[in-house]
């Protein structure tokens, strides 16, 4: 993921600016389908933060990246994981 995002920011600047968020466990129907939180609770524990993320968090990351507030960033990869680096 590393090396794609960077060479596709290299590729497509200046008009173009690619970045990627890289989500944790978030509280979703597929997290749900392998039996919800509980089976994320090694995560939880690990985490900064002790849970599991929404889908709204990582929705506001994507929010900023389409804003000017995140004009000078390319290629960069965005961890929203509650401080859970695997």
């Amino acid at each position: 993921m590393n090396g794609l995002t960077k060479a596709c920011a290299r590729e497509l600047g200046p008009e173009i600016r690619v970045n990627a968020i890289l989500p944790g466990a978030i509280e979703t129907a597929m997290l749900d389908s392998v039996g919800g939180v509980d089976a994320m609770h090694h995560m939880t524990v690990v985490s900064p933060l002790k849970r599991a993320g929404t889908g709204s968090e990582i929705g506001k990351v994507a929010l900023f990246l389409c804003t000017d507030e995140s004009s000078f960033m390319t290629g960069q990869l965005i961890r929203v994981d509650g401080g859970v680096d695997v």
